[in-house]
């Protein structure tokens, strides 16, 4: 199998020393029953010494790989119309556009990588992804042998300030598209899968109703002007299209930053 383990990685020296943490537990609690390659994604310039000091410090090989957030829906010329920070009404921080990227990456941009074509099951963890003991099984196999799409840990939910108009356009879409599995109106509003920890089939986010669904709401360039996270938008596109039956809760032992999985 083509299974692949990726991260996305921001230059900065607090994601840095995250991320080695996270490889280091990675490699003692996951990979010994779970070993598939390491993809390390960035988009600013990192220089190939602070790839060996993680290495170094985790005792795991990673594949860094350079990305560009330029794509033909959101050309330099777009971009730079777009501000780099972002404030929202009841929300104290500001949102920069390096996370709005990051939330458009996940929500579909990652699937357009070359690199990634052809990849099985892949599982996405944030920098400040921490499995914290032993994980006996592996998972990949458990997605793979029970015919699984998507596996998660955590169903929450996101502050309605933030998903500003995304349930409305969801719903539009969701009224002329009849033959959805669930329509908007039956899905939880405001739910999201947390998805700082996510395995999931990679091809059927093309070959599903997914794709066209995320074209849609990508017109209203709703994550740049309202920071619509992914985790919402993989909740509504999983919830519409893909059967019950296909998805999968991991209860593994899991921690993000300081969010603990009880």
């Amino acid at each position: 199998m083509n299974n692949k383990i990726i991260y996305l990685l921001k230059n900065s020296e607090q994601e840095i020393e995250m991320l080695k943490k996270s490889l280091e537990l990675l490699r003692i609690n996951f990979i010994p029953n779970n070993n598939y390659p390491v993809y390390v994604f960035y988009n600013e310039d990192i220089d190939n010494s602070v790839f060996s000091s993680i290495e170094d410090f985790s005792g795991l090989k990673i594949n860094p790989y350079k990305i560009s957030f330029e794509t033909e829906e959101y050309s330099k010329n777009i971009n730079d119309s777009i501000d780099e920070y972002i404030t929202v009404e009841g929300v104290p921080k500001k949102f920069s556009i390096g996370y709005r990227h990051m939330c458009r990456f996940y929500s579909y941009g990652m699937y357009n990588l070359d690199i990634l074509k052809g990849t099985d099951y892949y599982l996405r963890l944030d920098c400040d992804s921490y499995i914290t003991s032993k994980v006996d099984n592996n998972i990949f196999e458990i997605m793979e042998s029970n015919s699984y799409v998507y596996g998660y840990n955590k169903i929450t939910t996101d502050n309605p300030v933030v998903c500003k108009n995304l349930w409305e356009i969801s719903k539009e879409y969701s009224l002329e598209n009849k033959t959805l599995k669930t329509p908007i109106d039956e899905i939880k509003k405001y739910n999201l899968y947390y998805t700082n920890f996510e395995i999931a089939k990679f091809d059927w986010f093309e070959n599903s109703g997914y794709k066209n669904y995320f074209k849609f709401i990508d017109e209203y360039n709703g994550i740049y002007k309202y920071r619509w996270g992914d985790h919402i938008i993989k909740y509504l596109g999983v919830e519409m299209f893909l059967e019950d039956n296909k998805k999968y809760w991991f209860n593994i032992p899991y921690r993000h930053g300081n969010i603990f999985n009880l």
